[in-house]
């Protein structure tokens, strides 16, 4: 932080009005307006009034050939055998409103580049897939090769995000391995994908001081351009294009809600469209159909829906997607930090809170119910106790574990403030109250650090939450917890989760009972998360 938090205290961000639609309030108010003039706004209240990607637009004359490389079965074996398109794959140039040469200030990660990004379809022998694969795995399986062939520019960005980017999104080494099985030869075969990498890496660099020059210009044509080749992925039915497109609209999404900026609703309602056609379709992206590194998929969507509901932000109404989980065991979900059970807990709990104004002895009893439930799955879920699979156990140390029994105690310790605050109008004095602010603090101050990936990074939701009802000295605990978060990841939605906090403190130095009222009335729209 490069500030005084006292001295970003002057102004919050606003929630658009109806009718402005959320194209209007980009970072800088004006460029990203132009990176979003293919979606479309729905306006059936039954589905939320948000916005989804528009699949409308003009088809092209001809059906596009498949850039990626498709599946075939053989007729004497039946085998999937991987066989590569004939197209080469060479992204559009991003519109022309980049500096011609970006050279940063670091003298060791000097780049000159024009900018112009394209993606070599060249393949060298020993590259070759020469087993049968899953049409979402047959892909590149040496890709250092191809990445080798990206300008520098490209090549950066897309290793920044790798080595670097990633880190704030990625609670383990095993996760971040199995992401990238998916990520990296996905991302040098579909410009979408990879545009929205480099988006995301941008916003980090500039987030960090590192990106010099025009910044938001080469984040705005980044984003950009990954909507544009979005746009016509969509026009593709099959299983493989949806599972890109899903994953390109994850790495933008998490680029706005790090970036601090309310054009996340865009990107998580665009996931959900995606979902939803896919459903339509018989193409449920769920867990036992998809091969275990496109699961990171599947447990994005989720945990991002279930914490937005669960914000000051929320969702707009008729938003959850009520069907797309599967009702198999629950079982360590070690992309999302918690219990896969837990996202739908977690929208029960967000949709309870919209209808909190109405004080009826069902609700009462709903809030009851769910109050038990977190309890029966907080004793569940200990380290001693967690449900993991098999195959993943050799992956996992004893610390990644307690780490993860961590981040999920953590998380349940939220919902249950919001059930005895919001909807139990409990006060922050209330001895059930300051016990869940504890945990969570204690949660976020017991994981260890020493692998350099931890579910800590997930934990800015509960912390903030618990800021939200915290009082004395556990503010104090909470903003150093916030702080040394913020050391390395130095996001603006860091930043400004912690502005968030400074203010609502500042407005109630002793009894935060009204702070959720108060949250609501400044309009907050970005995600802490």
């Amino acid at each position: 932080m490069s500030a005084p938090v006292s001295e970003t205290l002057k102004s919050l961000p606003k929630k658009p009005g109806p009718e402005q639609g959320a194209c209007d309030v980009a970072a800088d108010g004006k460029s990203v307006t132009r990176c979003l003039h293919d979606i479309k706004r729905t306006d059936n209240a039954s589905t939320g009034n948000g916005f989804v990607y528009s699949t409308t637009h003009a088809q092209s004359p001809r059906r596009r050939a498949s850039r990626r490389t498709t599946a075939t079965r053989s007729n004497a074996s039946h085998e999937t055998r991987p066989q590569r398109s004939t197209e080469s794959h060479v992204p559009e140039n991003i519109p022309d409103t980049l500096d011609r040469h970006f050279t940063t200030t670091n003298a060791s990660l000097i780049m000159k580049s024009d900018c112009i990004l394209e993606v070599s379809s060249r393949v060298h022998p020993q590259d070759k897939p020469t087993g049968p694969l899953h049409p979402l795995q047959a892909a590149i399986t040496r890709p250092q090769h191809q990445i080798s062939f990206l300008p520098p520019m490209a090549k950066y960005l897309f290793q920044f995000y790798l080595s670097e980017t990633m880190r704030l999104t990625v609670p383990s080494s095993y996760a971040k391995t199995e992401i990238c099985r998916f990520l990296v030869p996905m991302s040098l075969q579909e410009p979408s994908l990879l545009y929205a990498v480099m988006a995301f890496a941008s916003v980090h660099l500039d987030a960090i001081g590192m990106l010099p020059g025009n910044s938001q210009r080469l984040i705005d044509s980044l984003h950009w351009a990954s909507i544009n080749h979005l746009r016509r992925l969509l026009e593709d039915a099959d299983t493989t294009s949806q599972t890109v497109a899903l994953a390109t609209t994850r790495t933008l999404c998490q680029a706005q809600i790090y970036g601090g900026t309310s054009l996340w609703r865009i990107h998580l309602d665009g996931a959900r469209a995606i979902l939803q056609t896919s459903q339509t379709g018989k193409q449920v992206m769920s867990r036992p159909h998809i091969p275990v590194n496109t699961g990171f998929l599947d447990s994005w969507f989720h945990n991002a829906e279930a914490l937005a509901s669960l914000s000051p932000a929320g969702l707009l109404g008729g938003q959850l997607l009520v069907h797309g989980q599967t009702d198999s065991g629950a079982f360590l979900d070690i992309y999302g930090g918690v219990m896969s059970d837990l996202p739908a807990l977690f929208k029960e709990v967000g949709a309870l809170l919209r209808k909190k104004h109405v004080r009826t002895a069902e609700l009462e009893l709903e809030t009851e119910n769910l109050v038990h439930q977190i309890h029966a799955r907080l004793s569940r879920d200990k380290a001693e106790n967690m449900i993991i699979a098999s195959d993943l156990l050799s992956f996992l140390s004893a610390n990644d574990i307690q780490n993860y029994a961590l981040s999920n105690a953590g998380f349940l310790y939220m919902a249950l403030l919001h059930l005895y605050c919001s909807m139990g109008s409990l006060s922050p004095f209330a001895t059930e109250v300051r016990f869940c602010v504890t945990q969570i603090i204690q949660c976020a101050h017991k994981m260890s650090r020493e692998s350099g990936l931890s579910p800590r990074v997930l934990l800015v939701s509960p912390l903030f939450t618990a800021g939200l009802y915290a009082i004395g000295s556990a503010r104090d605990e909470i903003r150093l917890e916030l702080v040394d978060i913020g050391r390395w990841m130095k996001t603006p939605h860091l930043f400004k989760t912690l502005q968030l906090l400074e203010r609502v403190w500042l407005q109630h130095p002793d009894d935060s009972t009204r702070t959720w009222e108060t949250i609501e009335d400044i309009s907050v729209d970005f995600l802490p998360y």
